[in-house]
């Protein structure tokens, strides 16, 4: 309908012609009803403005769209803010093909490969996390607090060596390792509650996080691991 550019009448029907016309309202309308024929693509009751050819509506980008009471409700642009619409989105998509070392149009490949390779690593990295959870768990203690310095461990890392190594001791075991602004841990403690022990480290250090009674995940704005260390070997409830 806009490459027709057909022209669009508004008017004012006599009474005798309303009546023998077809036309969408929103509500029933009392005395003169302006309708508004765009191009003959649709017919309805309207007091706005509007173009005098549909080809003078432009490019239409349509951003979105959803489900809304039995129908379809859209976010539409036209015109020029369509064209800033779009040519927005190429300079995203340009962006990011420059970091893929892929030309836009050939991203979901580039995308999906990026996708494979992380979840190869992830693999990786948790048989190489699963592989130190052992070492440090054959390491450690029977019956001796741990506290433990892993950087390089991610959150489920912390929490493989920490149930690990407390396997192993039988007490309170922390794992600590660089996370965010600070430091991100791990807490356990096997057949106890773990969480007054996690309490008073957030306290102490600004932290955050908490669990069950046998086990606590969180993070704290410390970066200090021997303060940190210092305090849960001499914690005493």
């Amino acid at each position: 309908m806009i490459r027709a550019d057909a022209p669009v009448r508004c008017w004012y029907p006599a009474p005798e012609d309303l009546a023998k016309l077809t036309y969408r309202s929103k509500k029933e309308i009392d005395g003169a009803v302006r309708l508004v024929d765009a191009g003959g693509a649709d017919l309805c009751a309207c007091c706005g403005t509007h173009v005098s050819t549909t080809g003078q509506v432009g490019a239409i980008k349509i951003l979105s769209a959803q489900s809304y009471k039995g129908g379809t409700r859209l976010a539409v642009v036209c015109g020029e803010r369509a064209h800033q619409s779009i040519a927005a989105a190429w300079q995203d998509a340009a962006a990011v093909g420059t970091l893929l070392s892929s030309a836009p149009g050939r991203l979901l490949p580039a995308v999906q490969n990026l996708q494979t390779a992380e979840a190869a690593l992830k693999q990786r990295l948790a048989a190489m996390q699963n592989a130190l959870s052992e070492a440090l768990a054959q390491a450690a203690m029977p019956g001796q607090p741990a506290v433990l310095h892993c950087d390089g461990a991610d959150g489920d890392g912390l929490r493989r060596i920490c149930l690990a190594v407390s396997a192993r001791t039988n007490a309170l075991t922390a794992v600590l390792a660089s996370g965010g602004q600070g430091l991100a841990y791990a807490l356990c403690l096997p057949g106890g509650d773990v969480r007054p022990v996690c309490k008073a480290l957030n306290e102490a250090f600004g932290g955050r996080g908490g669990g069950k009674p046998g086990f606590c995940q969180g993070s704290l704005a410390c970066t200090d691991f021997a303060d940190v260390q210092n305090f849960l070997v001499n914690y005493h409830e």
